[in-house]
C-alpha cells in the first residue's frame, strides 16, 4: 500500500488530528486490498479462459477428425467396391451422391463454404470425372470417388 496516493494519507493521519484523514487511510487501505486481490483474480480468470478456448478448440477439431475419418472409411468402402452389372453402377453411383449430400450435411457447421466446395466439388471448383479418357462410366465414378476419398485424407491431415 505505497504509491502517489497512500504516502500523503499516511503522511496527514500522522500528523493531522481528526478522523478524516484517518478514515481515508483506512478507505485506501481496504481499496487497495481489494484492487490487488482483484488483479490477481481477473490474471487467473484470463488464464481460465485461454485454457478453456484451447480445450474448445481441442474437442471441436477431435470431433471433427471423427466424423471425417467416419466420411474417410465410407470412401474407401466405396472405392472398394466391386461393380459388374449396370444396375449395381446405378447403385454405385446413387451411394455416391448419397455420401456427398452426408458430407454436406454433417460438415457444413464445421468446415468453411470454400473448404466444403474444395471437398465435394475439388480444387477448381467441379468435380472430377473424365468423359472421353477412361473406358466409361465405371471409371469416371472411380476417379470421383477417388479424389474425394483423397481430399478427406488431405484435410483429415491438415486437422491433426
Amino acid at each position: 500500500m505505497s504509491g502517489p496516493a497512500s504516502v500523503p494519507l499516511t503522511v496527514a493521519a500522522t500528523y493531522v488530528d481528526g478522523p478524516w484523514a484517518k478514515a481515508g487511510l483506512i478507505a485506501l487501505a481496504f481499496f487497495c486490498a481489494w484492487y490487488a486481490a482483484y488483479r490477481v483474480w481477473a490474471a487467473e480468470r484470463e488464464r481460465v479462459i485461454e485454457a478453456e478456448n484451447a480445450l474448445g478448440k481441442s474437442k471441436d477439431k477431435q470431433e471433427l477428425l471423427l466424423i471425417l475419418n467416419e466420411i474417410f472409411n465410407n470412401s474407401k468402402e466405396l472405392c472398394e467396391r466391386p461393380l459388374d452389372a449396370k444396375d449395381s453402377l446405378s447403385r454405385w453411383r446413387k451411394d455416391i451422391e448419397s455420401l456427398f449430400k452426408y458430407t454436406i450435411e454433417i460438415l457444413q457447421s464445421k468446415l468453411s463454404n470454400a473448404e466444403l466446395n474444395v471437398l465435394i466439388n475439388g480444387p477448381m471448383g467441379e468435380r472430377y470425372v473424365f468423359h472421353n479418357r477412361s473406358s466409361g462410366e465405371q471409371q469416371d465414378l472411380q476417379h470421383v470417388i477417388y479424389f474425394f476419398h483423397e481430399r478427406i485424407v488431405d484435410l483429415i491431415k491438415k486437422n491433426s
